[in-house]
């Protein structure tokens, strides 16, 4: 779904136990390095799973969660 759509041919691939498919993973293709450097200067950015989908919600990198465009931002 979202920005990944056509990408994996199975759902397993993402959300690793099928009994339950709240579980996913995005650190499986999105390696350390290369996501590291993408986030350089983002604050509050961490490499884990749980920290993707808040940021990024729908997958996409566009119209990512910014928290200085919230009533909420980092200081």
């Amino acid at each position: 779904s979202g920005a990944h759509e056509g990408v994996w041919d199975q759902c397993s691939e993402c959300h690793t136990n099928p009994g339950n498919y709240s579980e996913y993973t995005c650190i499986t293709c999105h390696a350390n390095a290369e996501t590291n450097d993408q986030h350089a200067g983002v604050s509050g950015y961490i490499y884990d799973n749980n920290a993707c989908l808040a940021c990024h919600p729908t997958g996409d990198s566009q119209g990512a969660f910014d928290h200085d465009n919230s009533n909420f931002p980092l200081t």
